[in-house]
């Protein structure tokens, strides 16, 4: 669609309507029954422009249908304050989802309970730069000398088509649609936080413990874990650490064996991440340790710590931070070098994680 919006820029409902028509009220404004523009408010969708949650009535949920259907990008805008639009770039509209669950996880995190019907999913994969992007006349960067003419207030500016840029957006490529980031598979985060996760998922592996903050970094993502979920995985990782073998699983037949001195292991972690840890007995009791590791515990501690972490890394990238047998008889470990693991402070922000290979080690984590 041929327009003069240039990217970043910010304009008024008035400007939008001036160039594609439609209505100046609609987020999705339509013009013989095709919409023109997306013009998204962050108030209503939180994940803009990626996500647009659809609100009730029959004119909003046809609309939204209508450009699924259309298949074709329009000017999308975000808006920052009262009548102030910023022109983010053509989007389309690829897939939209009537998932229940779905919906309550989006709306839920909007403020939005009871008021989504469906969800749609946008996307924008090419980018040019302005004053290119969107003219009439610009088809591809030439080999050769080629103006085109923008005007630009009262006057015409003319530009050569040879020093148009044209770029991808990155998109990796991942095998098996199992082994992807959860939450890109759900669409409950933004895809350039996906692509980020499954870069540094698939970087070099590094796993940083921080016993008293209660996670971890792992795939290049900080990660709350629950205390004994956390104390099950130091356990293994101070193992690998000191180059020790594959520790055998627990059944009944061997309980008595392994019992006692797999609770002592796991209970010393336990305390390094809380001093103060069963003062009165009651925690031991309770969780099963009071005689001994169960084989439950141990199966249970273990699952869990596996779920959360392929949950917040996907089933291939968490793999070398579980703690897995190799094959059914073989014993637990975990599968990286010892000089990979690191037990150190994370910062609470995750933007402020150090790059892997920089963790500054330091005792008592």
């Amino acid at each position: 669609m041929a327009n003069d919006f240039e990217r970043h820029k910010r304009y008024t409902r008035s400007d939008i309507h001036a160039v594609v028509g439609g209505s100046v009220q609609a987020y999705l404004p339509t013009m013989a029954k095709v919409v023109v523009a997306a013009c998204l408010n962050p108030a209503q969708n939180r994940h803009a422009p990626e996500v647009v949650l659809v609100g009730c009535g029959p004119r909003i949920e046809a609309t939204a249908a209508q450009f699924l259907r259309q298949g074709s990008a329009v000017p999308t805008f975000v808006k920052h304050q009262a009548n102030e639009w910023e022109f983010v770039g053509d989007y389309r509209a690829v897939r939209q989802s009537f998932d229940p669950s779905e919906i309550e996880r989006h709306a839920r995190a909007a403020g939005r309970v009871g008021d989504v019907t469906s969800i749609l999913f946008l996307e924008s994969h090419v980018l040019v730069s302005p004053p290119f992007e969107h003219h009439r006349e610009f088809y591809y960067p030439t080999p050769y000398e080629c103006p085109i003419h923008v005007h630009q207030g009262d006057k015409e500016v003319a530009y050569d088509c040879q020093n148009a840029a044209v770029d991808l957006a990155w998109i990796p490529f991942v095998r098996l649609r199992s082994a992807q980031h959860h939450p890109l598979l759900t669409g409950s985060v933004r895809f350039s936080t996906c692509v980020s996760s499954v870069q540094e998922a698939l970087a070099e592996r590094e796993l940083v413990l921080d016993l008293r903050g209660k996670r971890i970094r792992a795939g290049g993502q900080i990660i709350r874990v629950p205390q004994t979920e956390l104390a099950f995985l130091s356990w293994f990782a101070r193992r690998a650490q000191a180059g020790e073998p594959p520790l055998p699983g627990i059944t009944f037949k061997d309980q008595e064996q392994r019992a006692e001195p797999y609770r002592d292991a796991y209970v010393a972690e336990l305390r390094r991440i809380d001093p103060l840890l069963d003062e009165d007995g009651k925690t031991l009791r309770a969780s099963g340790l009071r005689y001994g590791m169960t084989p439950q515990y141990f199966n249970t501690k273990n699952a869990k710590l596996n779920a959360t972490l392929r949950e917040r890394l996907g089933a291939l990238a968490a793999r070398p931070y579980q703690v897995l047998q190799e094959t059914e008889w073989a014993g637990y470990a975990l599968a990286l070098p010892p000089n990979a693991i690191h037990y150190a402070a994370l910062p609470t922000d995750p933007s402020q994680a150090c790059e892997p290979g920089r963790a500054q080690q330091r005792t008592g984590y």
